[in-house]
């Protein structure tokens, strides 16, 4: 049982390592990601770090593959979303209402 708990504690230490990775890799992905948007208009991070006053209220998937900006072809800060599981809107999802609440 000795050998098991060292195991253990082996495994998790190299989980940590790899989480620790992980978010590394996270980081350098911003980066890299602030980098290209700055190539491509300087100002952009100034321009959605302005007011927040878009239109449109979206209620989209929380589904990775089908981000809702790229989904209706806006850019961010273009539409306020709100994800959730399904699509499914309930009066008692406190999340969702305090987010109507705030946009509508």
């Amino acid at each position: 049982s000795r050998g098991r708990g060292l195991k253990a504690r082996l495994r998790m230490g190299s989980l940590a390592d790899d989480i620790n990775a992980d978010f590394e890799e996270l980081i350098e992905a911003n980066r890299e990601w602030v980098k290209f948007k700055k190539e491509l208009d300087p100002d952009c991070l100034q321009k959605t770090a302005a007011a927040h006053d878009p239109y449109i209220f979206w209620i989209g998937s929380s589904d990775s593959r089908a981000p809702s900006n790229e989904a209706i072809g806006t850019e961010a800060g273009e539409v306020f979303t709100y994800n959730n599981i399904a699509n499914v809107v309930m009066n008692t999802d406190n999340g969702l209402m305090s987010a109507f609440d705030l946009r509508c």
